[in-house]
């Protein structure tokens, strides 16, 4: 009941100010755009603010009496031009009692005889999709903690031993790692890399924040451990999902509040990678269209959640806010096609509405520059450095000026560009058509 009045409400505010953009006048006409950065404003600054406290108060991890033995299973299908990097960077961080295991997933590319040729321990199975096959892999592991990484992903010196001293927490039953992007040449490449840097410096830092208040929802999948006991009391990974990293984190919160376990989701600041990120626009939408779709479709599954007595901060904060990130990239994109509207036709634009997107500007490039910092802090300083030159697979946090430049650039296309992807995954959804797109 919760999420239907709450849902329909925004979707209600959605139609009526929309409605203004045709009958009102002046500055009235553009209310959408006053309401979408009104919220945005609002929840970056929330977010900001908790980031600051999450990092400044952040603890060491606990140090176990023997650091547990790690699976680390990397799924691929076709990846034999990626894979021998992403396996030489895990065999350098191998200890004695880790297992490493690939899953080949009905590649066609000779995977599995490199795998063979190389010495690597290889799991060769039909295709079946990536879930299907993390879960045959837990299932033939021991190891209690399983590391997930897909196979165009480099993880950096000391990730794996990051993961080790986060699980000496046995609390802790899934965490992330922080992720850099690195684009293969092609058309804008350069200037998308560019844009999603910024863009993942964002949002991992978000991500201490909802930690912080035991919120955490997205463990990114590309690079994750899980305990694995609490995997399996979940039913693993969701094989009917294209959101599956998005969607087990929710089964967690959803165990743990049941049985009252205190279970824990977190970041590993320290553990860092690499992984490639679309190069073309078009694969650029296909992949956040399925972000968006695979999002709609586990949030929706757990709509029961939001303003549950039970379930916390998690139920009256974290799903109420996404239950309106639902609609939010809708109200963005309109207020642009709005705004663009009234210049393409020779509406008057108010005065007021070139102030308030100039002073949205400044907030947001003051917002970036204190994420840059507070991101250093949080990571230590181990991997700071230069993203935007030289060697794309050291430095972790990119300069100053180069996320600065990338912010202000944004809202001209890639803020678009996101939100057009986000209203291409509701069609999807309402549909019931998404299908995964490779990088290459």
């Amino acid at each position: 009941m919760g999420f239907r009045l709450l849902f329909w409400t925004i979707l209600g505010l959605l139609i009526t100010v929309l409605v203004s953009a045709f009958y009102g006048t002046g500055a009235g006409a553009w209310v959408i755009g006053f309401v979408y950065l009104a919220y945005d404003t609002a929840l970056q600054l929330t977010l900001l603010i908790s980031a600051a406290i999450a990092v400044r108060t952040v603890k060491a991890p606990p140090s176990g009496e023997v650091a547990p033995a790690l699976a680390i299973l990397v799924p691929c299908r076709n990846e034999a031009l990626v894979l021998p990097a992403c396996v030489a960077a895990l065999q350098a961080q191998l200890l004695a009692g880790d297992r490493l295991l690939v899953v080949d997933d009905g590649s066609t590319d000779g995977t599995a005889q490199w795998c063979l040729a190389a010495g690597i321990e290889v799991l060769v199975k039909p295709n079946s999709g990536k879930a299907d096959s993390l879960n045959q892999a837990i299932a033939v592991v021991s190891q209690p903690v399983v590391v997930t990484i897909d196979a165009d992903t480099v993880v950096r010196p000391g990730a794996l031993t990051a993961v080790r001293e986060a699980f000496g927490d046995p609390l802790l039953v899934a965490a992330g790692g922080l992720l850099a992007v690195s684009t293969r040449p092609a058309p804008l490449a350069r200037w998308l890399e560019w844009q999603q840097r910024a863009e993942y410096l964002r949002s991992f830092l978000w991500r201490a924040a909802w930690e912080k208040w035991g919120t955490l929802l997205l463990i990114s999948g590309a690079f994750a451990a899980y305990r694995r006991d609490a995997m399996v009391a979940v039913g693993g990974l969701a094989t009917n999902s294209h959101a599956e990293d998005y969607d087990i984190t929710h089964r967690l919160h959803r165990e743990s509040l049941l049985h009252r376990h205190g279970w824990r989701l977190g970041m590993m600041p320290k553990a860092q990678a690499v992984t490639d990120a679309p190069a073309t626009l078009s694969l650029f939408l296909a992949q956040r269209m399925r972000w968006f779709s695979g999002f709609i479709t586990v949030h929706v599954a757990n709509r029961d959640l939001v303003f549950a007595r039970h379930a916390g901060w998690l139920g009256w904060v974290m799903l109420p806010i996404k239950t309106a990130d639902l609609l939010l990239p809708l109200y963005g994109l309109f207020a642009i096609a709005v705004l663009i509207a009234f210049l393409l036709f020779g509406f008057t634009v108010a005065p007021i509405i070139l102030w308030l997107l100039g002073a949205k500007l400044v907030f947001d490039l003051l917002t970036v520059m204190a994420v840059v910092r507070l991101t250093k802090r949080w990571v230590g300083n181990q991997g700071a450095g230069d993203q935007w030159t030289g060697n794309k697979r050291t430095g972790h946090v990119p300069g100053m000026l180069g996320v600065i430049l990338a912010t202000a650039c944004e809202p001209l296309a890639y803020q678009a560009l996101r939100q057009l992807a986000a209203l291409l995954g509701w069609i999807s959804f309402l549909r019931r058509r998404s299908t995964w797109t490779p990088q290459r």
